[in-house]
């Protein structure tokens, strides 16, 4: 598997996979998954600033094509992008996806931060209200940090 770092635009064509949302957020950097010169994953990064944790990058999104799911490519994507990053950087993930949460529970490259449902806030964002499902007050979440 070969990773590059790949056009917003490739968002596209991933984005009806997403179990949340197609929104993505433009500022966000994005790499593509390759086997065999075919794209068949997509995971996009930001920073994400938060008041303890200085140079947080956080994943924004990470999906592969149904075809390739439980071959542990995801995995591969993730851990690729994060040694990336890990080296100036702190690196996250949140997911309330049941197969990503087995799959970085049994990784002894991930460490598990917080678990559970969230119910703080009110689902608007300055006022308006979010894109349809993409909080996750009623969602189990866990949040994960790269150890590499």
């Amino acid at each position: 598997m070969q990773v590059k770092r790949i056009d917003k635009s490739h968002w596209q064509s991933f984005s009806k996979y997403h179990y949340l949302s197609h929104f993505h957020i433009a500022a966000a950097k994005c790499y593509g998954a390759y086997i065999e010169n075919e794209l068949v994953g997509f995971c996009s990064v930001m920073r994400f600033p938060h008041p303890k944790l200085k140079n947080l990058i956080k994943v924004h999104r990470l999906v592969v094509y149904p075809d390739y799911q439980g071959l542990g490519i995801g995995m591969r994507l993730l851990e690729i992008v994060a040694d990336n990053y890990i080296q100036h950087n702190q690196f996250g993930i949140v997911t309330s996806s049941p197969q990503l949460i087995k799959s970085l529970n049994n990784s002894p490259k991930w460490g598990l931060i917080t678990q559970g449902r969230n119910a703080r806030g009110n689902g608007k964002i300055n006022g308006s209200k979010r894109t349809k499902n993409t909080d996750s007050r009623h969602r189990y979440t866990t949040s994960w940090r790269y150890k590499g």
